[in-house]
């Protein structure tokens, strides 16, 4: 049987990132229910949920039994069916504890969610090469900043509320992990000092709400068996299972939840013009024709990102076989899309010179 308390009977304590109270006053009766409304959004029923319970009891031959009443730390729901989407795992802390697994639960489920979408080649082509050319792609897996949004939604040391970090993600937009570096031993205060967020930060952010529209709705307790596999309660956070190692966590059938969660909506829209599509194949196959080692990096139905590198661009391509003047051009503060054409009448300029 599954178990939850509604606000009105919670105990609030000493948290590990969820400030309950900033919770309770930001729910709102506009907020869109879970089945109400048929929210559509790519790849639905892979979606899971984010929601609140306390953490931890300590686990019996590898469950964790029902806790006392307080609810102090977000989760999201684990699947043994989308395992290998979930990301590698990591501990919320480094010198002190950075008391953001609001916004790292809501990270998590969308790197989840996000890397399904590109396996599965539901995104379209001109999202997903969007994505890698800003950088979005570690090691060919989609991986999101946490820095960025815990900083900027308002967390506390007394943590932060599910409504805060999940609307300031729908208005803001997603940031790439490297644009923003996430140090082991940091402190509280370092890891979430708001002067290292420029503003070229967000305006890639604000810039991704052109490729990826983000949405949510409210998820009661009557529907968590929908995210959950077999009705076990598998969860996936920032702390290490003291069972096994891992992130992911099996809790007893009891165990006691917020009386909600969100589940999360993704669509693709395309409202930034994807540059790479202005080149045309009669320009890259005169380069081809003078520089064969472009064409083995970038060939016609990928004319950005080379398909024997990850992660390697006409950018770095230019910047090693270009004339002096390249390194001029990349020292420019624009974004890298911007100067794309300008490689690009570098390249065409091989065919008259």
């Amino acid at each position: 049987m599954f178990n939850y308390t509604t606000i009105n009977e919670r105990t609030i304590m000493k948290n590990t990132g969820l400030n309950l109270q900033k919770e309770i006053q930001e729910q709102s009766a506009t907020d869109h229910i879970f089945g109400a409304i048929k929210a559509k959004g790519l790849a639905d029923d892979t979606a899971g949920l984010v929601t609140a319970l306390y953490a931890w009891s300590r686990p019996i031959q590898g469950i964790y039994p029902r806790a006392l009443n307080k609810i102090n730390h977000c989760i999201i729901s684990f699947r043994d069916s989308l395992r290998q989407y979930y990301p590698q795992g990591e501990v919320q802390r480094g010198k002190e504890d950075y008391s953001d697994c609001v916004t790292r639960g809501f990270i998590n489920e969308l790197e989840m969610r996000m890397n399904y979408l590109v396996d599965k080649k539901i995104f379209p082509e001109s999202t997903i090469y969007w994505l890698r050319i800003h950088d979005y792609f570690i090691d060919d897996r989609i991986v999101l900043s946490n820095r960025i949004p815990a900083i900027m939604s308002g967390t506390t040391r007394g943590g932060n509320s599910l409504k805060s970090v999940i609307e300031w993600i729908r208005k803001n937009g997603i940031h790439p992990r490297n644009i923003l570096s996430e140090e082991e031993k940091m402190t509280w205060a370092e890891y979430h000092n708001r002067n290292k967020v420029t503003q070229q930060m967000l305006e890639l952010g604000e810039r991704s709400l052109n490729i990826l529209q983000i949405n949510y709705d409210k998820v009661y307790y009557r529907d968590f068996p929908e995210f959950f596999d077999n009705f076990y309660w598998k969860i996936f956070d920032n702390y290490i299972d003291s069972f096994d190692g891992d992130f992911i966590k099996e809790l007893a059938q009891n165990y006691i939840f917020l009386g909600y969660g969100y589940r999360l909506i993704i669509h693709s829209q395309e409202k930034e013009e994807v540059i790479t599509q202005e080149i045309t194949d009669d320009q890259v196959r005169q380069a081809y024709m003078l520089r064969p080692d472009l064409q083995l990096e970038f060939p016609a139905w990928n004319k950005f990102y080379s398909v024997t590198r990850p992660h390697y661009t006409i950018y770095d391509w230019a910047k090693k076989y270009g004339p002096s003047e390249m390194p001029e051009i990349f020292d420019k503060p624009r974004h890298k899309t911007y100067i794309y054409n300008e490689i690009w009448r570098w390249i065409k300029g091989l065919i008259t010179n």
